[in-house]
């Protein structure tokens, strides 16, 4: 993907080099110093828009700007390296001067965190997930799952085929699991409400590597409003 993220205003929120995933925005150091600077504790941090409903988005840290191009529904972020402490993160429209969501979040020390944005238009929010990755087996890579429909029942996951028991259940809109090992390769998987063989969405020929951690992401409405094509989609990000 193009890196949407602009160097410059990186640094001056103190956005550091550290890109860690394969796919989404990324950022690096720009230092004015000639000596390196003195190393300072950090969180990383990914960016995912995931209203369905709401506009492209400009993206801030502290009121900076940090990105350089739209940041778009279903777009998602590498992980960026955060100075810590207390920061404010704001989503505001392309074509408005007014976040539409923001959260003030205390990011701590060498805490892994995903950010979300959640909802429709009119009630847009900011999930704050903390990742806890893990390291699989051999021949292993791990998922974990979040809801982020909004008109969407709770979901069950599994991988398709051979009746195998569900990797996750009873996972409500707003909710996330804990990462999970699973075989590594090309794997599909079904959505179901929860408890019943409704099936709401599949998703074929899911490419996952050994070693790597993986987000499925249950994202878009299951009844769009009228004009809206992003309908339910489980979608696959790979974090690390």
């Amino acid at each position: 993907m193009k890196n949407l993220f602009s160097t410059r205003a990186l640094s001056r929120v103190s956005l550091f080099l550290c890109s860690i995933m394969a796919f989404g925005l990324t950022g690096c150091l720009d230092s004015d110093m000639d000596d390196a600077p003195e190393p300072k504790p950090v969180s990383y941090v990914s960016f995912y828009h995931g209203a369905p409903d709401a506009p492209d988005f400009n993206v801030s840290v502290d009121d900076e700007k940090i990105n350089s191009q739209a940041f778009k529904y279903s777009n998602a972020s590498n992980y960026l390296s955060l100075a810590t402490g207390n920061h404010e993160i704001s989503f505001t429209p392309v074509t408005a001067t007014t976040p539409l969501a923001d959260t003030t979040f205390n990011f701590k020390e060498d805490n892994i965190y995903s950010l979300f944005t959640v909802g429709s238009q009119q009630n847009v929010d900011v999930l704050v997930v903390q990742d806890s990755l893990i390291t699989p087996g051999t021949g292993k890579a791990a998922v974990r799952l979040i809801n982020l429909s909004p008109d969407a029942p709770a979901v069950d996951v599994a991988v398709s085929g051979g009746g195998a028991a569900p990797l996750f259940t009873g996972v409500e809109f707003k909710e996330d699991t804990p990462f999970i090992t699973v075989t590594d390769g090309t794997l599909s998987f079904v959505v179901k409400e929860t408890g019943t063989e409704n099936v709401l969405v599949a998703a074929t020929s899911l490419s996952l590597e050994p070693g790597r951690n993986y987000t499925l992401i249950v994202r878009g409405f299951q009844t769009p409003p009228a004009g809206n094509s992003n309908v339910l989609a489980l979608q696959i990000v790979r974090n690390y």
